[in-house]
């Protein structure tokens, strides 16, 4: 039971981000462009974490999935 609440409160998260962060760029004049700083923030973040070794799992599955996140919001915005 714990398993798949844990993903249907990951999956409803994600949706939830995804539509505020494909309005909150819709809103903007370029909207790729703040896709690409917000991306290059959040990033950022990962070499100011607690794990400082950028080959680290939890480094490169994070930015994995930064990645993946922001390339989908780019592809729904068109």
């Amino acid at each position: 039971m714990w398993v798949r609440q844990a993903q249907a409160i990951n999956q409803a998260n994600q949706y939830i981000l995804m539509e505020v962060v494909r309005d909150l760029a819709s809103a903007k004049q370029d909207p790729e462009r703040y896709l690409s700083d917000m991306f290059e923030r959040i990033s950022a973040r990962a070499d100011r974490g607690p794990i400082e070794k950028e080959a680290h799992p939890v480094n490169l599955e994070f930015r994995n999935t930064i990645s993946m996140f922001f390339a989908k919001a780019r592809h729904k915005l068109a």
